[in-house]
């Protein structure tokens, strides 16, 4: 994938490691929620890197009447805008933008990077909207105006499209202006409201009179609403509207007068406060985050090394309906082990001694390599080593309990993890703040031989990053991102910021691609190749292994596989391979630790794709060496 997104500044405030509980009054309920999980399917990259091409578009009001160009050109949106586009054919990719140029209040203009060559020579379609005023990330639009969508717009790649694909909208609208008065004309404005809104339109003005732009042709109805002080404090009014097919210049005034919603009498009752129990609730269990290739591969860093630890989190209403604990444990990752071994334990307060549900939610990872300080751009860190992330891991396990004051419930949380690169490069434009989507799990046999059965999700941001200082300040041609995955089948959904000619950023997604990884495998990711290896145990029972597996590569054809077992000679499994070329090989082991490396390789890559896989043949019975690491991190709970 060649390009991707984010200019999202890490949270000081987030976990390192924290175990999430839920709790919920409902007596009886003995069965867990349901999760959203991803298909355990077999390892396939969906698309190849991506190139891009432009969409250049103009969107133009046509109104005439002299009172809305006036409001048009005092209005407070004439220097924002926002362009969406997402494709319908092959469906998947997207992208955004929010610099607009506006030749006047009534036009503007656009650049917009989108993927051009998933569909091949036929190109992509796409559909487009145009916001005039501030936008937000799709599917809300809280816009000034928002122009109609502009469907079937075909972006095909540069080499059968040199020029750019230009698209024109065109639209009129109308203006509503509602106010609260004092009287039933709305001479005198009512100055005790706050916080008036219509529903369905934004709009600007003042706390008693705003205004909203309406586009012609459209039929809309619900509430105008507002708040007003009374002696028994704030209330909420909400006075209802309706208007159909709204006309091309058409301004009308809506007045509403003053009125106040008619509280319920109220009663001096005593309130009662809950005493909080003396003797919690506990969980507790073990925490195992594993990387047993670490400790054979000097040289490496795990990203679990760079596990982000912030302060303890003290629950707040953890005794309510509801409500939610956070809680630290302690352990850093040992690189000489490839592990990070801790226990934690979790206090669930109660009431009055009342038992309650909990749900543990799960464990939450955040990975950042820049210490304390979260401002930062490209020169201020090593690419090699920035980390950037977040995974919040579920376990399908143990998670839903009953609890009574002084109970104690073991939860453990024990996972092997793999170390993946993937490289970004663009033909088209530049890029920063390079970004993947993580969704999957695993539900199987784990590294240790045990049942295991997990869902995934989560974050991570590679270099060139840019945080805290001017967006496309720093943008490269070039990007590489470290992440870090459990056991199981992800799909990774790409984006990035996307710096054209004249400097305007464009926020692009693209297709996702789904992966297979097993425990402690390292990865290369070079678009358009990826090396899939199906996963097999870590401890042979033999001197010889098979592995198997497919180099994904469509539109592309793979034209080298081979291997290597513990840095020794190459050997050549096929050349000119086709697409999506699978392979499969049995090779010798030494005596205890062996590393085996698969690489693809095809015309115009810099560097090969490879993925590698650890085995150990022991002569004698198969034992995991492992040591307890010394201790320092968090927890956190909900209920």
């Amino acid at each position: 994938m060649s390009r991707v997104k984010h200019t999202q500044r890490p949270s000081g405030q987030m976990l390192l490691a924290a175990v999430s509980l839920c709790s919920f009054e409902l007596p009886g309920q003995d069965r867990l929620p349901s999760l959203p999980s991803e298909p355990h399917a077999a390892s396939t990259l969906e698309e190849a890197a991506p190139a891009t091409h432009v969409i250049r578009g103009t969107a133009s009001l046509t109104n005439q009447n002299p009172v809305i160009l006036e409001l048009l050109a005092k209005g407070p949106w004439n220097p924002q805008g926002y362009v969406f586009a997402r494709s319908t054919s092959p469906t998947g990719h997207s992208a955004y933008t929010y610099d607009v140029k506006h030749l006047s209040p009534t036009t503007l203009t656009f650049e917009l990077e989108v993927e051009a060559s998933a569909g091949g020579e036929a190109g992509v379609v796409y559909e487009l909207v145009v916001d005039r005023g501030n936008g937000q990330e799709p599917p809300r639009h809280p816009n000034s105006f928002h122009f109609p969508l502009l469907q079937n717009i075909r972006v095909k790649p540069i080499g059968s499209q040199p020029l750019p694909t230009e698209v024109e909208l065109k639209a009129c609208l109308g203006v509503v202006q509602f106010d609260i008065g004092q009287d039933e004309n709305c001479e005198t404005l009512a100055p005790e409201v706050s916080n008036l809104s219509i529903d369905g339109h934004r709009s600007y003005g003042t706390k008693n009179s705003r205004i909203a732009y309406i586009q012609a042709g459209t039929s809309s109805a619900g509430n105008i609403s507002y708040d007003v002080s009374t002696p028994h404090g704030v209330e909420r009014v909400y006075e209802p509207f309706a208007w159909e097919d709204f006309k091309c210049d058409e301004v009308v005034r809506i007045c509403k007068p003053l009125r106040t919603s008619t509280p319920e009498p109220i009663t001096e009752t005593e309130e009662l406060h809950p005493s909080p129990s003396e003797n919690p609730a506990v969980f507790e269990g073990a925490i195992l985050l594993a990387n047993p290739s670490i400790p054979k591969t000097p040289g490496l860093i795990s990203t679990l090394q760079h596990l982000y630890f912030a302060a303890d989190h003290v629950g707040q209403d953890s005794n309510k309906p509801r409500g939610a604990m956070s809680t630290s444990f302690t352990g850093r990752f040992n690189p000489d082990t490839g592990e990070l071994s801790a226990q934690y334990e979790q206090a669930l307060p109660s009431t009055d001694d009342f038992p309650l549900i909990w749900l543990q939610q799960g464990l939450r990872l955040r990975f950042w390599s820049q210490g304390k300080s979260f401002d930062t751009h490209p020169g201020l860190y090593d690419a090699k080593n920035f980390r950037n992330g977040t995974l919040e891991l579920y376990s399908s396990a143990n998670r839903l309990e009953r609890m009574s004051p002084g109970e104690r419930h073991r939860s453990e949380h024990e996972y092997c993890f793999n170390e993946l690169k993937i490289a970004y490069r663009t033909e088209l434009g530049l890029i920063y703040n390079p970004a993947i989507d993580v969704s999957g799990g695993y539900q199987g046999t784990d590294w240790r031989e045990k049942e295991s059965d997990y869902t995934v999700t989560g974050s991570f941001y590679g270099d060139p990053y840019v945080s805290n200082h001017p967006v496309g300040s720093h943008p490269r041609n070039k990007g590489i991102l470290h992440m870090t995955l459990p056991q199981g089948t992800f799909t990774l959904k790409p984006r990035a910021m996307m710096v054209n000619e004249s400097g305007e950023a464009t926020r692009t997604r693209f297709s996702p691609m789904s992966v297979t990884v097993g425990c402690g495998q390292f990865i290369d990711i070079v678009p358009p190749l990826a090396v899939n290896i199906h996963p097999v145990p870590r401890h042979a029972s033999s001197g010889w292994v098979t592995l198997s597996g497919v180099v994904t590569s469509t539109p592309a054809e793979v034209g080298h596989i081979w291997y290597q077992v513990n840095d020794g000679p190459d050997v050549t499994l096929c050349t000119n391979c086709g697409k999506d070329a699978p392979f499969s090989f049995t090779a010798p082991l030494l005596a205890h630790e062996n590393t085996l490396k698969v690489f693809a390789y095809t015309d115009g890559m810099e560097e090969p794709a490879m993925s590698s896989q650890q085995v150990v043949w022991d002569d004698g019975p198969s034992t995991l060496e492992s040591e307890a690491s010394p201790s320092s991190g968090e927890t956190q709970a909900w209920h």
